[in-house]
Parts: structure tokens; C-alpha cells; sequence
């Protein structure tokens, strides 16, 4: 009976404890850190990952299939794409042969900037943080050549807050 008594007691000693610990506060504007990337290639297709640390104060990060109307809206009324409609910015930053000089890739009007799922409840409004996996796939990026890379990334909320930019390690593909 003696052990039992100390296995409630030690339950309300954690409980209470638990109660205790105050949520994180974090700015309301997204916060990233950490950004790497890493590449595979199998079968028809390569992939490169891109994962990025993130810290949200008010818990409204991602889009659901159905945020389609403005702001998140696909098309603006001149034709354009709305740059809203996305919530995560990837650039892609070569590095010249014979340079340490890395420069924007120009893919001739495409990009990898995409929509990433809900992080939380629709309903829910308090900070979060994780890590946001980020997959880009291609048949064969940069012609199947030899590639020194850095990815540059940004995500927004559903607010329309811009998080800060930050860039990944360097990467070499198609080795």
C-alpha cells in the first residue's frame, strides 16, 4: 500500500509540474534557422530535400487546398501569378566554375516556390516550432551536370508575414 501512495504522489508531482511549464512566445512573424538540403536520385527521378528549422508565435503557418480566394488566390486579375498564392520561396544560387561567386538560376520562368500544408489547427492560435521538410523533384536537375549549389528560402503566413531569408550550406549534384 506504501508503494502505491508514492506512485500518486509522484504522478501529482508531475502533473503539477507539467501544468507549469509556460508555452515558448515567438514573434508573430515566421522565424526560420538551420536550412540544409540534401540530394538523392533513383530510378527516373532526383530529388533534393530542403528541411528548415521554424518558429511561429501565432501558430498560422501552411495553406489548405481550399485557401484558393484572395489573398491566396492562384492568378491576379491582369494574369500574373499572384505571388501570395505561394508560401514558400526557394531560389536556387549556383556557383560559377572558377568562382567562390554564387548567382541566381535562371530557369527560364519556372521555380520550386510551392504551398506546404496546414502546421497546425485551422482553429488554433498560439506559437509553434518544428521542422518544415520541403521536397523538390525534377527528372534531371541541371542537365544531369556536375552542380555546386546553395538554395536561398523564405516562407510566409497567413497574414502575409514574410519570415526572414536564409540559405543552406553548399551542396555539389550530379556527381
Amino acid at each position: 500500500m506504501k508503494w502505491f501512495v508514492w506512485v500518486i504522489a509522484a504522478a501529482l508531482a508531475g502533473l503539477t509540474a507539467w501544468s507549469c511549464i509556460k508555452k515558448p512566445s515567438f514573434p508573430n512573424t515566421p522565424q526560420l534557422k538551420n536550412a540544409r538540403v540534401s540530394f538523392s536520385s533513383g530510378g527516373a527521378e532526383q530529388v533534393l530535400k530542403l528541411q528548415v528549422e521554424y518558429q511561429d508565435g501565432d501558430g498560422n503557418l501552411g495553406l489548405s487546398p481550399a485557401d484558393t480566394m484572395p489573398p491566396f488566390n492562384r492568378l491576379l486579375s491582369n494574369g500574373e501569378v499572384n505571388p501570395d498564392y505561394y508560401n514558400i520561396v526557394v531560389d536556387f544560387y549556383t556557383r560559377r566554375p572558377f568562382s567562390q561567386q554564387y548567382e541566381l538560376f535562371d530557369f527560364g520562368g519556372f521555380n520550386y516556390y510551392g504551398r506546404f500544408p496546414l502546421l497546425a489547427d485551422n482553429d488554433y492560435s498560439g506559437p509553434i516550432e518544428g521542422t518544415l521538410t520541403y521536397d523538390m523533384k525534377s527528372i534531371n536537375f541541371f542537365g544531369g551536370e556536375r552542380t555546386d549549389l546553395k538554395l536561398r528560402v523564405s516562407i510566409q503566413d497567413r497574414n502575409l508575414n514574410q519570415s526572414n531569408v536564409i540559405e543552406t550550406p553548399s551542396i555539389i549534384i550530379n556527381q
